[in-house]
């Protein structure tokens, strides 16, 4: 009889239920902690494309202002074309290299900018002051089966003509 009750005793023992409980608290804890990793993750890679983007559009603007600048000629064909915008054929640009075994996962972006729009201050007196550009950056989130763009960065500049 003595026996059996040494072996019910919980001298600093530690029992089933006691080492279930803790495997379960753990397991949950790292549950967790990985899907707080994987949240932070996508953040984070949402956080670079977004970034990219309006380096994107920020090279595009200085482009735009560097054509003006040097070679702009609103009479010439292809400047006119400019002047014009490209909202109906944007220029695709790879926004994110994601992974390169797979091709077919790279995250693409348009970008495009409106007419260029001729501002006449009329204190100035002297005809076009300067030049109002709109660039766009579009893409879609990796993951994301619409076929709306969902994401776009927006930029507004502005550009003296030559000669001013």
């Amino acid at each position: 009889m003595k026996l059996f009750k040494k072996w019910r005793s919980d001298d600093g023992s530690i029992d089933f239920i006691q080492i279930v409980t803790g495997l379960v608290i753990i397991g949950i804890a790292s549950i967790a902690t990985i899907d707080g990793f994987h949240q932070g993750y996508g953040w984070l890679d949402y956080q670079n494309r977004h970034t990219k983007a309006v380096s994107v559009a920020r090279s595009y603007m200085e482009y735009l202002q560097g054509r003006i600048h040097t070679d702009f000629q609103p009479a010439r064909f292809e400047d006119a074309q400019l002047m014009q915008g490209n909202r109906n054929a944007p220029l695709e640009v790879l926004l994110d290299g994601r992974d390169p075994d797979d091709p077919n996962d790279n995250v693409f972006c348009s970008v495009h900018h409106g007419p260029f729009l001729p501002v006449d201050r009329p204190e100035t007196g002297e005809g076009v002051d300067y030049w109002r550009i709109r660039v766009w950056v579009d893409w879609n989130e990796p993951n994301s089966n619409s076929p709306v763009l969902h994401h776009q960065v927006f930029f507004e500049g502005m550009m003296l003509p030559e000669g001013l």
